[in-house]
This record gives structure tokens, sequence and C-alpha cells, in this order.
């Protein structure tokens, strides 16, 4: 089944992070779209809202703040902007472990069983292209391919919209991006990518200049003046 996540007039002021940056405040002006089943490069520089966007419907966003206009719908139901981290899997937060630090592949066959999941751990490396080498490795240890362990769990665990931190032009790997991304397109998902113009990805995403979507023409002109191709990165 297509997903359909439906905004409107949706704002947020929020403080964004990643595994590599601990706090960027950042603000997303009013803005509507219709979002289906796809990968979206959200176009812009770090503080032109498109990762304000993406960071806000985390759970781990705590600092958030919505502008009180802001709807959401998602496959027709309307959300609460709360209800929204119930949905997201963020793919980008920080490697955290306590003293039990189990191998990439027990760890997903621990999720596997714990959710009932209908793809087997085999299927899933195999879906996200892991070496068989990755694998073995200590959480912990995965450095470039955390994300993916991330992304995994998130399907495992039901989640239908995946989100990166904004990746500017020392951002990850589109090594690792793609990955991903085959993933979430195989599985009917959405993934949102907030990225500057000097990173190229290789599939055939959706890509949206995010300062055009804004309703307030003042910030289009603001960042259209600057750039002076209408471009907001």
């Amino acid at each position: 089944m297509n997903l359909k996540l439906s905004l409107n007039k949706f704002s947020v002021n929020c403080v964004c992070s990643s595994y590599n940056i601990k706090e960027f405040y950042s603000a997303c002006n009013a803005f509507s779209y219709d979002f289906g089943t796809n990968i979206y490069l959200l176009y812009g520089e770090v503080d032109c809202g498109a990762w304000a966007f993406v960071n806000s419907m985390s759970s781990s966003c705590k600092k958030k703040y919505f502008g009180s206009e802001s709807l959401v719908f998602f496959n027709q139901r309307q959300l609460t902007t709360k209800e929204l981290g119930d949905i997201c899997c963020y793919l980008n937060c920080e490697n955290k472990h306590s003293f039990f630090n189990p191998t990439f592949i027990n760890a997903i066959k621990k999720a596997i069983k714990k959710y009932n999941y209908v793809m087997s751990c085999s299927q899933l490396f195999d879906l996200f292209e892991i070496p068989y080498e990755i694998q073995y490795k200590k959480l912990n240890r995965l450095g470039m391919y955390y994300p993916c362990y991330l992304a995994m769990v998130g399907l495992i665990k039901g989640y239908k919209i995946f989100a990166t931190s904004w990746q500017g032009r020392f951002g990850f790997d589109s090594y690792i991006i793609d990955k991903i991304a085959n993933a979430i397109l195989h599985t009917n998902g959405i993934l949102f990518i907030p990225t500057d113009v000097h990173n190229v990805f290789n599939g055939p995403y959706v890509k949206i200049n995010m300062i055009d979507l804004f309703d307030d023409y003042r910030i289009c002109e603001k960042y259209r003046n600057n750039t002076g191709d209408g471009s907001a990165g």
C-alpha cells in the first residue's frame, strides 16, 4: 500500500541533533505538501527548514515547538504532532550502548523475535546489502553502517517513515544512504534526506527545493537573493 503524509501549514522551531552535532537551532516556516511512498531529497542550506522538519518528527527530539496551525495527516488519519514520533524513525542518533553490546546479527535476530517480524535475519541483511564481515561486528563498532542497523530495527518495529540528519557536502557517504534508500523503497516506505546541492545521490529520488514550499514569500525571496538562482542550497 502506498503511503501518504500530508502537511498543511506545518511549521516548527526545534533543536536538531545527530551523531556528530549535539545541538543546532533551526526553524521550519509554514509549508503544505503531500508526500507519498518515495525517497525525497530536500534541498537547502542547514538553516533553511529541511532539517528542522525531519528532526521534529523524531521522538528523540525533545525541544520542539510546532506552529499553532500545523496539521498532519498520515494515510488520511489526522495525527497530533506528538504522534509523529510513532511513525518516523530517525537514522542519525548517537551510538550509545550499555555494558551489553551485541553483534549486529544477534541484535537483529533478537528484534525479529521480539516483534515477530515477517522477514528473516538473512533476508534483511540481503535487502540492505550488508557485507558478511559487518554482520558480526559489535554495534559500537559499526561506524558508517550504524544507520543501517537503526533502519532495520525501524522496519522491524513497524515504522513507515525514515529520516536522516542534514547531509552537507561532508555528510554521510551516499554509498550507505543508497543502501538504506533501496531497502525503504522495497518495503514501500518514505525516506527524507535534507541535503545541500553539493551531495550527489545515485538513485532516481524526488528532488524538492525546500524554500519553494514555504508559504512566507519573504523567506523565499531572502534565499533567492542570496543564491541568485532561486535555489536554497
